[in-house]
């Protein structure tokens, strides 16, 4: 059985680049120069609403894969661990945790469209140059 790939990667290639791509805004956004203008903000905003909005569907179907795991007995527990042996202790604290991770996604999701909508008519009232780029 081979790994799923979309658009030829694979989900922990996706993980990968999603981390990397939060890690790059969270860089970013500390300049100023970064969003320059009230609608940059807004779009950021909207885009990161899209991913919260997306995350739980993605938190329940890992859910469903590591309850499935378990149901075949696919699942082991290395020795040592707090879980050693009790691997329906581990799937059930792991879903519970998605479970919760996928709620609190949606109350992201949320508060991050809160915060994008009294954006939605803002505008840059500050100098310019003559391409339109802050000055």
């Amino acid at each position: 059985m081979g790994t799923s790939v979309f658009d030829g990667k694979t989900a922990l290639e996706y993980g990968d680049d999603a981390a990397a791509a939060i890690r790059a805004i969270n860089h970013l956004t500390d300049h100023s120069t970064s969003l320059p203008f009230p609608s940059d903000a807004y779009r950021l905003l909207g885009q990161l609403e899209t991913m919260a909005a997306r995350l739980p569907q993605a938190l329940d179907q890992i859910a469903t894969l590591v309850t499935r795991w378990h149901r075949e007995g696919l699942i082991g527990i290395d020795p040592g661990t707090r879980y050693a042996g009790h691997p329906d202790w581990a799937v059930d604290d792991a879903v519970a945790g998605l479970r919760a991770a996928a709620a609190a996604a949606g109350q992201l999701h949320d508060a991050l469209e809160q915060a994008q909508q009294p954006l939605a008519y803002a505008h840059y009232t500050g100098p310019t140059d003559e391409n339109g780029e802050v000055a």
